[in-house]
Parts: C-alpha cells; structure tokens; sequence
C-alpha cells in the first residue's frame, strides 16, 4: 500500500501519490487489496484512506517521531509482520512454537477494522527501542509479538478471555452421597468459561455407573464438554479395577497439541499435569495451558513444584504465555513465592485482591487451595463462585478469572 503522505488529501504531489496511481503496473494489485479489505478503488477514495492512515498514526503518537517510539526506517503506511514465532530450543511433542505461512501484511486500519483480514499469524517488524531486546542473544525476535499485542490493545481488538478452574470431586456432592455432575454441567453452561481446568474428573467407575441411574453413561469429561459445546482433553492420573480419574481440559479453542505428565513422588498418591498448547481466538501466538492437582503432604507438594518448574524451563518458551491453575492443595500458602521466584508466575486471585481465594470447603469456605497461576497475561478479574448452586455441588468452589495478553 502506499506510503503516508505528509500533505492534505487535495493537492497531492507525485510523490506523495498513492502507489497505484504513480505506478499503472501495480493497479491491478492495489485494486485486489483494496477489494479484500472492502474498500474503494476510486483515487478519492484512496486519498480520502490515507488520511485515515495519517489520523491513526497520529492517535498512537507513531508517524512524527518513529524514533522515539522504538520504530526504525518508516517508509510506508504499512506495519509489516513476518516471522511470527521463531523456533525454540527442542521440546517434547511439538512445544516448540513453529513457523506460519502467509503472514498478514497490513495497515493501521485494516487490524482497527473488521473487514481487515486475520491478524493470528502476523508478529515481527523492524524495530529497536524499549519494546526490543538485544538481537545479539536472540530475543529480539520477539520483539513484534509485543508491539502486535501493544497495537492490539491500543484499539481494543484483543479480547480477554474467561478462563476458570474447578475440582469436581469426581461428580458428587461434598459427602459422596449423592450424584452431582448434571447439576454441575448446568451451572457450568450458564457459566460458560472459555478454558475449564477440572480435576478429579471420572474417566470411568463400573460401580458408580451401577449404583446410580443417573450415573451418565459418557466419561464426565465429555459429558460436560457436550453441555458447554466445548472441546475436551483428558489426562489420567489414577487407574483402579473398576476406573480411573485424572485432569481435564475444556475449552472452546482449537488445542494444537497436548500431553499428560506424572508428577507422582509416592506410591499412595497418583498426580499429573496435564499440557495443552491452545491458540485464542484474536491472539497472535497460542497459550501453554497447565492443569494440575498436587499432593497433599506439603514435602511432596515442594518437590512437585520444583520438579514441574524444571521442567518448564527445559520445555516451554519463555515468550509464549502460560497458565498453570487447578488443586494445589496448599493451605500453607507456600505455592505461590516459589513459583514466582522459579517461573515468574503470578497468581490471579492474589494479584488484584491481597490474599489467596477461599475456596474449600464448599459450604464454609475457610482453605484457600485452587489457584490460578499466568505469565506473560494481565489479570483483569478473578473471583470466587460462591453460594448456591455452587455451595451444594463439589466438596471446592470454582476459581474464575478474567485474562488477556499483556502489552
């Protein structure tokens, strides 16, 4: 497209000229772009649109003073993306973030305007300053993921998203006397979280099933999925003679990759950590998302969180965001210094409110156990669901959170 004009739209000096219109060869091109992105071809109204082009610019204090903004060499009214995630160090099943095709090359107006075309796959431009690091040690190819994020936030095109974390007691009520997961299913329709972290999901209990009648026939981790329209990824922790249980992730993301991890440091407790690599929708890079339930001793509890800390490290990038939340049994409170001293995590519910959330047990809740831990993601909001239907379902409460990419 063609470069900003420092003149008026009336008046319009050879140079400043639209690219279409200096160079005939390229009207057939200029004229595809502008019909992708629904616009006129007529040369007002291309006169008309780089003005817009000036007024965005303009609005993000970007076009007068490119160098003091980070920015380098401004030539045209385009903000180039490509590249948008460089490969990592190796990692298992595929955590490394790999390289995209066609990435979308666009102005100020087409990611403000939605007729402009996808913006998932659109990263890195050239620019130096506060948002680059030093190219020397490789990290500043990452520097246009952030200036996509910052853009995106700038305009309000990046939306936040719902995420929430719930130990479902394996279906039933507080006391295992009663079945609960429909009831549970139906608060969490009405609810609707983008991402559910569950755990102590019931992937099948023979006995259970001939117990009660309305025992659902389907693993409860699909059965919810059904009812929330959502996408399910399970991962088993425990297997006994007539079932297993384990974590489970719902969501209505596309999940580009998963595995399970057993973090089990005693024969009497079974543990696991399950892995989704997920891509948001209007986000520029996916999410690593991290499901877990922790033991209940806080020695065990210690060496499992050094033990996935480690591994997070070795396996995920540091530029991708990360969310690790579900039952950590840590009414010590220890959790959440280690892991931000290991792993830069914060916790959601600590962050905005001072404290840890009260989440067990269900009916007084007095332990705060279920966190929600992010990195590289701005917490908006969290808060825990109390009171009824909530207080009469599981032996916890949910954790729910409000998150988007931080600029």
């Amino acid at each position: 497209m063609g470069r900003v004009s420092k003149t008026g739209a009336a008046g319009l000096s050879k140079n400043d000229q639209p690219d279409a219109l200096r160079h005939p060869a390229r009207r057939s091109q200029a004229g595809e772009r502008s019909a992708r992105f629904g616009l006129s071809r007529h040369p007002a109204a291309e006169a008309q649109q780089a003005g817009e082009k000036r007024k965005s610019l303009d609005m993000m204090g970007l076009r007068d003073a490119p160098e003091s903004r980070g920015f380098r060499n401004w030539t045209t009214s385009s903000i180039r993306f490509a590249d948008a995630l460089a490969p990592c160090a190796a990692s298992p099943r595929g955590f490394q973030p790999a390289g995209h095709a066609g990435f979308a090359i666009s102005s100020v107006p087409a990611f403000t305007d939605s007729r402009g075309p996808p913006i998932l796959k659109c990263s890195r431009c050239v620019c130096n300053g506060p948002w680059a690091q030093d190219s020397s040690s490789g990290g500043g190819r990452f520097c246009g993921v952030r200036l996509c994020i910052r853009l995106l936030n700038e305009f309000g095109i990046m939306k936040s998203i719902s995420i929430c974390t719930y130990n479902i007691h394996k279906g039933m009520s507080p006391l295992n006397r009663h079945v609960k997961v429909g009831g549970m299913a139906e608060a969490l329709a009405e609810l609707a979280p983008d991402m559910l972290f569950l755990q102590e999901v019931q992937g099948k209990n023979l006995e259970r099933a001939l117990r009660h009648q309305i025992w659902p026939v389907q693993p409860q981790h699909h059965y919810l999925a059904g009812r929330l329209a959502h996408r399910a990824v399970y991962g088993l922790n425990a297997s006994y003679g007539h079932g297993h249980h384990g974590n489970a992730l719902l969501t209505r993301f596309p999940v580009n990759d998963w595995c399970n991890r057993d973090i089990s440091v005693n024969r009497f407790e079974s543990r696991g950590v399950l892995q989704c690599l997920l891509q948001p929708d209007g986000w520029p890079q996916p999410v690593v998302a991290l499901c877990g339930h922790f033991n209940l001793l806080a020695f065990d509890r210690r060496k499992q969180y050094r033990g996935l800390a480690d591994y997070v490290r070795q396996a995920i990038a540091d530029h991708l965001p990360l969310i690790l939340a579900g039952d950590f049994n840590d009414w010590r409170g220890e959790a959440s210094a280690l892991l931000r001293q290991e792993l830069g995590l914060e916790e959601a519910f600590l962050t905005l409110h001072g404290r840890h959330a009260q989440s067990f047990p269900a009916r007084m809740p007095m332990l705060a156990l279920d966190r929600i831990y992010v990195r590289g993601l701005k917490v908006e909001s969290a808060r825990v669901l109390s009171g009824r239907p909530w207080s009469g379902l599981s032996d916890h409460l949910p954790l729910c959170a409000e998150i988007r990419p931080s600029g």
